[in-house]
């Protein structure tokens, strides 16, 4: 069988190009569609094969996650949000995913959102280890500060209440993706 070590870094390269060309790319008047076209472009650039969705947001767009690209303009200064989900060069997938700013430098409030999504993150990744369940995980997450929790749009909801309410996490997490899906 054929060694595919030299796939990696056409599948790698494919997509950083298709990000550099983003982050880079932000002008006046740019739509989230024309953004993300990019990324697109350069996957068909680099022979990839397609990709399963639009996933870039912008500002008060990126919360929830899973939206697909609209025509939205970016504004100066907004955070953008990209999941590249896509299947490139030879069939295989990259799903990578980036943040940025469109332009300037960060405010005082996106440098504390970060601060505390860094320190979730950094606090659940302890807790992973193996024979660790699910429930386990959803019981003992990370909390996140009431304040930056107080104007997400998809209900958050504890181990707790999905075991009172018989339903399992897996269950819990598939309505809360089509209700985010699904919009208001």
């Amino acid at each position: 069988m054929r060694d595919r070590a030299w796939v990696h870094p056409v599948l790698i390269g494919c997509c950083d190009d298709g990000f550099h060309r983003m982050m880079t790319a932000w002008r006046s008047q740019m739509t989230e569609v024309g953004m993300w076209a990019l990324l697109h472009q350069a996957n068909v650039e680099w022979e990839g094969e397609w990709i399963n969705a639009r996933y870039l947001v912008s500002g008060h767009r990126t919360n929830p996650w899973s939206q697909e690209a609209t025509l939205k303009v970016i504004e100066p200064g907004e955070i953008i949000g990209c999941d590249s989900d896509l299947i490139g060069p030879y069939g295989y997938a990259s799903d990578v995913s980036r943040t940025w700013l469109s332009s300037g430098r960060p405010t005082d409030r996106q440098h504390r959102l970060y601060a505390e999504s860094f320190e979730h993150v950094q606090a659940n990744i302890e807790m992973y280890r193996p024979g660790v369940s699910f429930l386990e995980l959803m019981e003992r997450n990370y909390r996140l500060p009431q304040a930056s929790t107080s104007k997400c749009s998809v209900p958050m909801r504890t181990a707790s209440a999905l075991r009172t309410s018989g339903q399992s996490s897996s269950t819990h997490t598939s309505r809360t993706s089509r209700r985010a899906m699904e919009g208001p």
